[in-house]
């Protein structure tokens, strides 16, 4: 009798979890934004018949694949005005895309996260636009979109890309190259270290507020405090993370154990050399080598597996 409980209860469980597993494929969250936005272009459409054909259009699940490029992307599932002027001013994600772009950047063939970045394989909000664990191409907000222009444009003036630009001239004007290494030749030894690559390093976030005040962040910096206005530090980033490491960026990201990694840390010393740990509001660790604290912030993982 109590195995036949048992089996009864352990059936029940699975159908339920089989009803749950239907009713979240059936209903993705991209349904729901596609709906959306055929209701909108419905109220946006004057004549009655186009109109009411919009509001019945059938959902579709959308792809743009470019093997040579290696883009996969499902952004226009969601952000289905992308191409279309009724959408002019409305929300995201239906709203069209601004200014003119488009006319010159075949959507169609290239993707979106070519410029835009993101997890373009996602098919939900949190995936597609969130900071996703191990994945070190999060999608670009604001200004630094502007970072990916030189993937095709290595001109000085990038059209219509006014931040990136300015970047480029802040780079000359601060006298950055006196300190550091910015391309592929070298012509002696430099102050500061390499910044051919620095794309592929660090965080934009942690660029950013690198270049606000350098000291901030590391007191016993070389380099000084230009104190540059935000306007400036977000062009200088958005061109600096231009600078990137092909074979870093090919690396496959990889899960690590963290509890044998911090059992590699003991049996290897690193406390030596480095501030490990913070007790009582005290740092632990010698410094010979810089403090790896706050590393997480700084360094993306690939960089960090490929040092190592």
């Amino acid at each position: 009798m109590t195995l036949r409980v048992y089996f009864g209860i352990a059936s029940l469980a699975i159908l339920v979890l089989c009803i749950i597993n239907y009713s979240v494929e059936y209903t993705p969250e991209w349904k729901h934004w596609q709906r959306q936005y055929y209701a909108l272009l419905e109220t946006k459409i004057k004549d009655p018949d186009r109109a009411a054909s919009a509001g019945a259009t059938p959902l579709e699940f959308k792809q743009v694949y470019n093997q040579e490029l290696g883009v996969a992307d499902r952004c226009t599932i969601c952000h289905a005005g992308v191409d279309n002027t009724l959408m002019d001013g409305a929300p995201n994600p239906f709203k069209a895309y601004p200014g003119n772009l488009l006319s010159s950047h075949a959507y169609q063939q290239i993707g979106c996260t070519m410029c835009h970045q993101g997890q373009g394989a996602a098919t939900t909000v949190a995936d597609a636009h969130d900071d996703v664990r191990h994945w070190d191409r999060p999608l670009l907000r604001g200004d630094f979109v502007q970072a990916t222009c030189t993937k095709c444009h290595q001109e000085d003036d990038v059209p219509q890309a006014p931040v990136l630009s300015h970047g480029k001239r802040l780079l000359h004007e601060l006298g950055c190259v006196g300190c550091h290494k910015t391309g592929t030749a070298f012509d002696g030894e430099r102050v500061g270290p390499r910044l051919a690559g620095i794309g592929s390093k660090v965080s934009r976030r942690w660029l950013n507020r690198w270049l606000m005040n350098p000291r901030d962040y590391l007191p016993k910096s070389k380099m000084p405090n230009f104190h540059l206005l935000p306007q400036a530090a977000n062009a200088l980033a958005a061109y600096l993370m231009t600078f990137r490491d092909k074979k870093i960026d090919s690396m496959p990201a990889r899960e690590g154990d963290y509890d044998a990694g911090d059992q590699l840390r003991r049996e290897s010393y690193c406390v030596d050399c480095h501030v490990t740990l913070e007790r009582a509001g005290k740092l632990v660790g010698g410094d010979i080598g810089p403090n790896l604290l706050k590393i997480g912030n700084k360094v993306n993982q690939r960089w960090l597996v490929q040092f190592l």
